[in-house]
């Protein structure tokens, strides 16, 4: 804590922001005069937020498709698109007053939280296969690693539920 109070005052963390604001007020797309560069800017945010969360909601909806065939390099692409989403619907949750945001949060996280498992299983059993371990220990992380492959199917099972019910919501 101590040294993140340090770095925040410091000159290095000063002059990044005074450069990323001189870039933001001063970039060369407010130069652009063009009709549509102007239209762009002057928009409402939330008709940029619709479109934005719209593209990636149909991504998503599309990528997600027959969850339960893919391989795990595409179901781990899965959940960086929910990720994608996830993080686009909070950060432009505040312009959706009511309760529609919260519940297409809470979908997406389910589906993310249940494609991160699977992807934890993938993961696991690449990395203690690399590490030099002790027998005791490999054998040990073997054996659990083991027991969460063996529920692969189960879990893959649970993540497609999860995606069926996001694909159902609005």
């Amino acid at each position: 804590l101590r040294r993140t109070a340090q770095e925040l005052g410091s000159a290095r963390f000063r002059s990044l922001l005074l450069e990323a604001t001189a870039w933001v007020e001063t970039g060369p797309w407010l130069a652009d005069d063009t009709a549509a560069a102007w239209r762009l800017r002057h928009r409402p945010v939330k008709a940029f937020a619709r479109e934005v969360l719209g593209k990636r909601w149909n991504k998503l909806k599309k990528m997600g498709r027959r969850l339960e065939t893919l391989d795990d390099a595409h179901r781990h692409r899965v959940r960086i698109e929910a990720k994608k989403l996830r993080y686009a619907a909070e950060a432009f949750a505040p312009l959706f007053p009511g309760k529609a945001a919260p519940k297409l949060i809470a979908k997406v996280k389910a589906v993310q939280d249940e494609l991160g498992k699977l992807n934890d299983v993938v993961t696991a059993q690449g990395a203690i296969g690399a590490l030099p371990l002790e027998p005791a220990l490999a054998f040990a992380a073997g054996r659990l690693t083991g027991k969460r492959a063996a529920d692969k199917d189960g879990q893959i099972a649970i993540a497609a539920k999860a995606m069926k019910r996001l694909r159902k919501a609005e």
